[in-house]
């Protein structure tokens, strides 16, 4: 059996199907689950698991490109707002609540958690671990990507732009050598094997 990190099978298998520029919901036992996506309900009762728990669980397994809460959070949930900040210190959108309920029916998953706080939901936009000939080179595009965040390509004739280095996989994917080597801790190296015919 697995030993680490997620345990739920139903939210495992679904995170290893989400791809770069997939949209997952997280969200409170209250927000309206809009039909389409996948639906993977963690709420057990009144706070449990928490609103932190659930995403802190997931910002450990996936990379993140950019996210989008409701504007809402600011007044009605201070300890939400402090908690998407400080994850999120330069890739938070605030939008309104009605017009994050409009970009989730775009989500590919939905993670319900148990919080009964109100609006302590956030729309995630996947990014990738890697960097591609052409991808993101550590500056901001202004075209718009899926669900609306930020594209992670970059238009070859736009000037390279800069960014302050993020720690690894935060928000945007950190150029490959710098603070994410994929080579190492995506790909440990595999075991010999010798083929003997019989």
């Amino acid at each position: 059996m697995k030993k680490a990190g997620i345990l739920n099978r139903h939210l495992s298998g679904a995170l290893a199907e989400l791809g770069h520029g997939d949209g997952v919901l997280v969200c409170d036992a209250g927000m309206p689950i809009p039909d389409g996506p996948r639906v993977v309900d963690l709420a057990f009762r009144a706070g449990v698991p928490s609103f932190a728990e659930v995403l802190d669980g997931l910002l450990a397994e996936l990379v993140v490109a950019g996210a989008t809460a409701a504007t809402e959070v600011r007044d009605a949930n201070p300890a939400a707002s402090v908690l998407l900040d400080g994850r999120f210190p330069d890739g938070l959108t605030l939008v309104s609540h009605e017009k994050l309920k409009e970009l989730s029916a775009g989500a590919r998953l939905v993670v319900r958690t148990g919080e009964a706080r109100p609006y302590a939901n956030v729309l995630l936009s996947c990014g990738v671990f890697f960097q591609a000939p052409g991808m993101f080179r550590g500056g901001p595009v202004d075209r718009p990507g899926p669900l609306g965040f930020p594209s992670p390509y970059q238009n070859p004739r736009d000037p390279p732009r800069s960014l302050p280095q993020k720690s690894r996989c935060q928000v945007r994917p950190a150029r490959y050598g710098e603070g994410c080597t994929a080579s190492q801790d995506f790909f440990p190296p595999a075991p010999a094997v010798t083929l003997r015919r019989p």
